[in-house]
């Protein structure tokens, strides 16, 4: 960060966490006390932002906002953190450079190594490693620092262990930005452009495994409640559209209420959500909720036809705020 700031010129400097995680705060405020007493932050000053859970936390236009209004509520999207910054006045929109922790991360040691030590790793398209965040039904959950293009095969067989004894992996989630993976797929690299051809994404290296146990319409309804949860609310056709989404997927585990058109509901109310909006919450929905729904669709009709037969939730989906808290109106 301090490399940034003298790149653009920037006096200061934020770092915005979730206030739960205490442990890291902690961490972070002993390297900022150490670094300040060495003298590397003369002329520019550091502030720890302490922010909810709510996931447009960490969206770049509502960071901004949370920093200044204490509210996570993304800005409109011609507002970029370039042409609205922080604190913009009428004299100047005071530009901010908005960059991922692990984006920074990586500054150091490409000025101390430089560039090319850095594209050694990787591949062409997605240089060097990626702090990969394996999750679900895998032996060994956890975050590895792999280079960029990992088959995902190894990335879930070897590195976090593969499924559980007598189970095989049935879908995987890449993060919630990209559609979904099936194990056909699972040769495809980790890396952006390869994951983009069939149809997924890298995003923040982040991949949540799920085996032959799991009922996917149970996902898909943990997904859609996510991302009606998750919207802000400023955009009524992301907030209605992901109602619509999730109340239909829900319909199908209810005998007096499912109906053969839940799937199609569903998939309407999903890809109506991106209209006008401020943020990509709407469009990641509108891309994996469907992508679901069409590769096991088969799964969601013989829900309709057997609306009790019995299926596992899915717990800890993708936030600990989808089961905690509403936002905007029911």
């Amino acid at each position: 960060m301090r490399i940034a700031a003298h790149v653009v010129g920037a006096r200061d400097l934020y770092v915005a966490i979730c206030a739960r995680y205490r442990a890291e705060i902690d961490r972070l405020c002993d390297a900022i006390r150490e670094l300040t007493a060495d003298g590397v932050f003369d002329g520019v000053r550091v502030t720890v932002v302490e922010g909810p859970e709510e996931y447009l936390f960490g969206e770049e236009k509502a960071l901004l906002n949370y920093i200044e209004e204490g509210q996570p509520l993304p800005r409109e999207a011609h507002q970029t953190p370039v042409e609205r910054g922080l604190f913009a006045s009428a004299a100047s929109p005071n530009p901010a450079l908005v960059s991922n922790v692990e984006t920074l991360a990586r500054v150091s040691t490409i000025v101390r190594s430089g560039a090319e030590s850095f594209r050694a790793l990787g591949t062409a398209d997605t240089p060097g490693t990626v702090l990969f965040t394996v999750s679900g039904d895998v032996v060994k959950p956890g975050v590895y620092e792999m280079e960029a293009g990992t088959p995902l095969k190894r990335l879930l067989y070897e590195v976090a262990g593969g499924p559980r004894a007598w189970r095989r992996l049935k879908v995987v989630l890449a993060g919630l930005s990209g559609g979904v993976i099936t194990p056909d797929r699972f040769d495809t690299p980790a890396d952006f452009g390869s994951l983009a051809l069939i149809g997924s994404a890298l995003g923040a290296g982040g991949f949540v495994a799920y085996d032959d146990t799991r009922n996917v319409p149970r996902i898909a309804s943990a997904l859609a409640r996510f991302f009606y949860v998750e919207s802000c609310n400023q955009c009524p056709s992301c907030k209605q559209g992901f109602r619509l989404a999730s109340s239909a997927i829900d319909e199908l585990f209810d005998a007096t209420r499912a109906t053969a058109d839940d799937p199609e509901r569903a998939l309407y109310g999903a890809r109506s959500a991106p209209q006008g909006h401020r943020c990509y919450l709407p469009v990641q929905g509108a891309t994996v909720v469907p992508s679901l729904i069409s590769r096991f669709r088969g799964e969601f009709e013989a829900r309709y036809r057997e609306p009790l037969a019995p299926t596992e939730a899915v717990p800890g989906c993708c936030s600990s705020s989808t089961t905690s808290r509403r936002r905007g109106p029911s």
